[in-house]
């Protein structure tokens, strides 16, 4: 082995000293995450829809109105997927499509009457398992995780970015 593989192997050790699982923030996120979807996945199965169906659903809510884009950047999912999506939900007769007035390319998503009964269905459920999620957590400890989660957000939103340019700058030390 040379002196650079020797080196390496030594500073991944050097990292991992008294490394703990309960102290990795991707290891716990995943571990809350995996949680809260088995959860709703439960809930929303006798509802016949999908958790990216009902992140859709709930923004449209939200909102009224979104653009594919819009939704794809509030949702934190794939514009391939949202579309897919937006075909399922118009299919079921859920949501339906409709072009921007003024930017005719843009095409705009919204509830139908249909979509905002099963909406109104689905939200109490919801809100039961953040209920849960949040339990034994005082309103203080509940602002400082929203807070704290928020920031985490925008870290890793600041982080992709600046990856971004990275990525797409050119080299001109050459």
């Amino acid at each position: 082995m040379n002196d650079s593989a020797t080196q390496i192997n030594q500073n991944d050790l050097d990292i991992m000293r008294g490394f703990e699982l309960s102290g990795f923030v991707p290891y716990l996120l995943n571990q809350a995450m995996s949680q809260l979807d088995n959860n709703l996945r439960h809930a929303l199965k006798p509802y016949g829809l999908s958790i990216h169906q009902w992140r859709v659903l709930f923004m449209l809510n939200l909102r009224g109105f979104a653009s594919i884009g819009d939704i794809s950047a509030a949702t934190v999912m794939g514009q391939s997927t949202i579309t897919r999506v937006a075909d399922q939900l118009e299919e079921a007769g859920l949501a339906r499509r409709a072009r921007m007035p003024d930017h005719k390319r843009v095409i705009l998503l919204s509830l139908t009457k249909a979509g905002i009964d099963l909406i109104k269905d689905v939200i109490p459920v919801a809100f039961a398992i953040h209920d849960g999620a949040v339990e034994g957590f005082n309103k203080d400890e509940q602002q400082v995780l929203f807070t704290m989660l928020q920031k985490l957000a925008s870290n890793f939103r600041r982080h992709e970015a600046r990856q971004k340019l990275n990525d797409f700058t050119p080299n001109t030390t050459d």
